[in-house]
Order: structure tokens, then C-alpha cells, then sequence
């Protein structure tokens, strides 16, 4: 019975994410087009955008869980009820980390990679989403960000800047907790424990035979930045971005 499940959640994976890189396309070539043509409105067109990716992740998330593909749960749900202009950050276990939590977190925006910028399946959705890319040089994407807080997106980073290899020891840049300081915005840490092996960094994709991804996401307390550096005013500006790195490092290994 056990190998029956593996292959069925094998080939089914293969399926899946086969589905979901021609919906993205679709969406992006056609969905996004469509609604170019109908809503000119730069920021209504984006909330529609940013809406409709929200709710295709919703779609991705349940039906997987459906499949038994995946067992995705969310705890402290009921924190998010009145974020905005907030800042989301999270350990980075798998390749759908900010799939899952795009499908929860409102009015999401991401710092994503360059290079998505020219992908035929993503390329539309990052730049109708207006997702900030980690182009440029340190102050130009500080400055990025500023522009998303002024419009109260919830901004999601990934301060590990790459998947995690090993949860155990994990390892934020402070690239983050700068931003954070310099737009004076409180941070949202969310701890994803994952608990299978398909999908992390340099595991085969195959491995999803061995059992479900299974995934569980801890919504915990906002962090404020702005009362902690208050608190910590004999202290560099500099010094005290590394200690809330840190310190934010360690809530989230915690929870893992």
C-alpha cells in the first residue's frame, strides 16, 4: 500500500505542478492582458492583479491539500486581520514557501529575483503585481521598498536570500531589519516547519514517493521596530539591524 501511495504522489506532483506552470502562463499572457484592457487604473489594476494571484495560490494550496499531495496548515491566522504597510518575514524550507504564503498574507508584495523578471510563466504576474526584484544596489531596493510601505503593501522577504538547507541552523542576512528601520515598519515573523524533503535544495523531486510535504506555518507576534530602537538609542543604527536579524532568527528557529 505504502509504494502505491509514493507513486501515486509522484506521478500526481508531476501533474500538479505541470498544471500549475501552464495556469501561471495563462494567467500571465492572457488573464493580466485581459484585464489591462478593461481597468486602467494603475492602482486598481494592481489590487485586481494582486487579488487574483492571491486567490490562485488559494486554489494551488487546497486542491494539493485535496490531492494529498501536500498537508499545509497555518496557525494564527486571526493575527493578520488588520496588517498592512507590514513587513512578513520567514524561513525558506521549499520552492512554494512564498506561494503558500501569498495565498494568505492581503495586498502581498515580495521581493523576488531579477531574473523573474524574464521568465515567460512569471514575467507578467511580478510586473502587474509591481513585486519588488533584488536588482539594483542595496540602497536602490531600500528605496524600492519605501515606495510599497507608502502604498501599505505587506512586503515579504525571505531573509535567508535562498531555500534553507539545513532548519537547524539557519542564517538571516540583515538586509531586512535595515529596511525595516529605515521605513519605520513593524515585521510580521511567520516560522514554516517543514517536515518532508521534496523540494528543498539539492533533493531530488522524486522524493515527494516517501510521504506528503507536509507543512506547518506559525503566525507569531509582530516585532516594532520603531519602540525597539527607542529602547536602544546609545547603539548604532547598523548595530541594532544585526540584533533585531538576529534576534528575529532565533523566534523563528524556535518555532521549528
Amino acid at each position: 500500500m505504502h509504494v502505491i501511495a509514493g507513486i501515486y504522489r509522484v506521478i500526481m506532483a508531476a501533474l500538479y505542478f505541470a498544471f500549475f506552470g501552464i495556469g501561471a502562463l495563462i494567467i500571465s499572457l492572457v488573464l493580466f492582458n485581459v484585464l489591462k484592457l478593461f481597468v486602467h487604473d494603475e492602482h486598481s489594476l494592481r489590487n485586481k492583479s494582486r487579488n487574483i494571484t492571491s486567490l490562485s495560490f488559494k486554489f494551488f494550496v487546497s486542491s494539493g491539500n485535496f490531492l494529498k499531495i501536500f498537508d499545509i496548515q497555518v496557525e494564527g491566522l486571526e493575527k493578520l486581520k488588520d496588517d498592512h504597510g507590514m513587513m512578513f518575514i520567514a524561513n525558506h524550507p521549499t520552492l512554494i514557501d512564498v506561494v503558500i504564503m501569498i495565498s494568505f498574507v492581503k495586498n502581498a508584495n515580495c521581493v523576488v529575483k531579477a531574473a523573474l523578471k524574464h521568465n515567460p510563466f512569471l514575467r507578467t504576474i511580478v510586473k502587474s503585481n509591481d513585486y519588488v526584484t533584488n536588482d539594483g544596489t542595496a540602497e536602490e531596493i531600500i528605496q524600492k521598498c519605501k515606495i510599497c510601505f507608502k502604498k501599505h503593501d505587506n512586503l515579504i522577504i525571505f531573509p535567508e536570500g535562498t531555500r534553507t538547507i539545513d532548519k537547524t541552523n539557519l542564517h538571516f542576512t540583515h538586509g531586512f531589519s535595515s529596511i525595516a528601520i529605515e521605513n519605520e515598519c513593524k515585521i510580521r515573523p511567520i516560522a514554516i516547519d517543514y517536515q518532508s524533503r521534496g523540494l528543498q535544495k539539492h533533493v531530488p523531486f522524486y522524493y515527494i514517493y516517501f510521504g506528503k510535504l507536509t507543512y506547518r506555518l506559525h503566525v507569531l507576534d509582530c516585532f516594532d521596530t520603531v519602540e525597539y530602537v527607542k529602547e536602544h538609542q546609545d547603539r548604532e543604527i547598523s548595530a541594532i539591524s544585526r540584533i533585531i536579524s538576529k534576534e528575529l532568527k532565533n523566534t523563528i528557529a524556535s518555532c521549528l
